[in-house]
């Protein structure tokens, strides 16, 4: 990795360290002023005063790194090339180890002064809103937080609560006593459903170490990038809430619904939903039509033509509807010419059915021990509104348990 020497302000090639303790470098964690920022080919042709903004925070992140002891800092704004895409995009799959390993994470707020009633000031600073700074506020052991002038104002274990209280991040999680791989897919994405990037594409590669995933870059491909985030997770995670994100329900809003969410934001209320600990069983599979998964599928009550399909997970404390299903719709003749048809005697769609994705069902638990009783369909073709990929779903291994039991937060197999 390429790290800039305190001392002499010059590039010096290491290799990374084996572990946090061993580390020897300070990395910072920022906002971007565009235009103002000295970059690698800056530092690298030793035009150090190109953006007298950008340099005062690289000099005042040396500074501080020596008198810590340490030799080294590594700051995205000048130690990655960002001309070369191949150092891009190793840089981007690896930046979350790098903070994770970093002796100690600066954190610069430059909409912030030090003194009574900084807390507030904190609390609408840019930095709590950009994409980038999730990771770098998760990942590092170590976090100091300074404000505009370099001013320590605490250290993250000191403020701990105060930044659970504005991000809803978990006091655990940023105290390192849990791993964000323990986590939903839905918590880990409602985590960024406030933030946002200059680049429609860094939403969802800002998010790869926190999934523990790889993608390759492709800046330019748009929203695109978050889809492909999301069948990156499906590859690695039978979790099913990634599929229990939702948008408000009214106006155009209400239209149908793709099996995958468009962006962060739509998981904005999924902060605590968790998983059912595999009480669904089978794998998902991406193949060239779509995603298979294995789901149960009822008949709605409420609505003679939607199906509802159950998802693996549920809201922690809630006391009132705490589970989920997805709606399904039956697809316009003009998109399938079959004919669809539902039995209300066995609660279960056929076999040739096609359905839209048009919303996400909130059901008690009396709801979910009723609908869970029926595993009759062989298969049902779900089509998302945006592409109009398939997803194939299956009956369960076990169809003849028919019943559910709840011991303490989670069902079982009864």
């Amino acid at each position: 990795m390429r790290l800039l020497r305190v001392d002499t302000l010059e590039f010096e090639e290491r290799d990374e360290p084996v572990s946090q303790a061993l580390a020897e470098y300070v990395v910072l964690s920022h906002t971007w002023n565009y235009g103002h920022e000295v970059l690698f080919e800056n530092m690298a042709l030793g035009r150090k005063d190109v953006a007298a903004l950008g340099y005062n925070k690289i000099l005042s992140t040396c500074k501080q790194a020596a008198k810590d002891g340490l030799k080294y800092v590594w700051c995205d704004t000048c130690c990655l090339d960002k001309r070369s895409s191949s150092e891009l995009q190793e840089t981007i799959n690896s930046m979350y180890r790098f903070y994770a390993l970093s002796a100690i994470c600066y954190v610069y707020l430059e909409d912030v002064k030090a003194g009574l009633g900084w807390e507030e000031q904190f609390r609408k600073c840019r930095w709590l809103t950009r994409a980038w700074c999730l990771q770098e506020l998760i990942a590092p052991l170590k976090v100091m937080l300074y404000d505009k002038n370099w001013v320590l104002l605490s250290s993250l274990q000191d403020a701990v609560k105060l930044v659970s209280s504005i991000t809803g991040l978990d006091v655990r999680l940023l105290q390192h006593k849990r791993e964000p791989g323990t986590y939903s897919v839905a918590q880990r994405m409602s985590w960024a459903a406030n933030r946002h990037a200059s680049r429609l594409e860094d939403v969802a590669y800002s998010l790869l170490g926190i999934f523990d995933v790889n993608l390759t870059m492709l800046y330019g491909e748009g929203p695109k990038a978050f889809r492909r985030l999301q069948e990156e997770i499906m590859r690695v995670s039978t979790d099913h809430s990634i599929f229990a994100w939702d948008r408000p329900r009214n106006g155009e809003d209400r239209k149908p619904r793709g099996v995958l969410a468009a962006s962060p934001a739509d998981f904005g209320h999924c902060g605590r939903i968790g998983r059912l600990s595999g009480l669904l069983p089978g794998a998902f599979q991406l193949t060239n039509r779509g995603l298979k998964i294995p789901l149960p599928l009822a008949n709605d009550h409420e609505a003679s033509e939607t199906v509802l399909a159950l998802l693996d997970c549920y809201r922690s404390g809630a006391t009132e509807r705490p589970y989920f299903a997805l709606e399904l719709q039956p697809l316009p003749k003009l998109l399938n010419p079959r004919n669809y048809r539902v039995d209300p005697a066995l609660f279960a769609a056929h076999a040739t059915d096609a359905y839209l994705v048009t919303g996400l069902r909130y059901l008690t638990e009396e709801d979910f021990k009723q609908y869970s009783d029926h595993f009759r369909a062989e298969k049902i073709s779900l089509f998302g509104s945006e592409d109009f990929r398939t997803m194939n779903m299956f009956t369960p291994g076990n169809p003849g348990s028919k019943t559910w039991m709840t011991p303490a937060a989670r069902y079982t197999r009864g």
